[in-house]
């Protein structure tokens, strides 16, 4: 209080945002680097970046990221084919083969 002036609230609302989303995945361990964070998956269009939430969730977790166009096709996908996406893009970048 006091609101803000009607032309700053509407330019506010003209910036938008882009498209994002998050896939959270759980595994039975964590066969990830713990010693980065966030995991920048480099040459992926569809997953950019990985963060891993196993401490916030108590259980292997990480939370993948998309944006853009890769965000909205996600976001069409099933819950299985999000989950080969993410098996690929991890055996691409290498991280499926990381020794943790």
């Amino acid at each position: 209080a006091p609101s803000l002036p009607d032309d700053v609230l509407e330019s506010l609302r003209m910036l938008g945002t882009g498209a994002i989303t998050k896939l959270f995945a759980t595994y039975d361990a964590r066969w990830w680097p713990t010693d980065r964070r966030p995991i920048r998956i480099v040459g992926s269009h569809e997953l950019r970046q990985a963060v891993d939430m196993t401490e916030l969730t108590g259980v292997p977790t990480l939370c993948w990221f998309a944006t853009g166009d890769a965000a909205r096709a996600i976001e069409t996908m099933s819950e299985h084919e999000q989950c080969v996406l993410v098996d690929r893009i991890s055996n691409e970048c290498g991280l499926a083969t990381w020794d943790a």
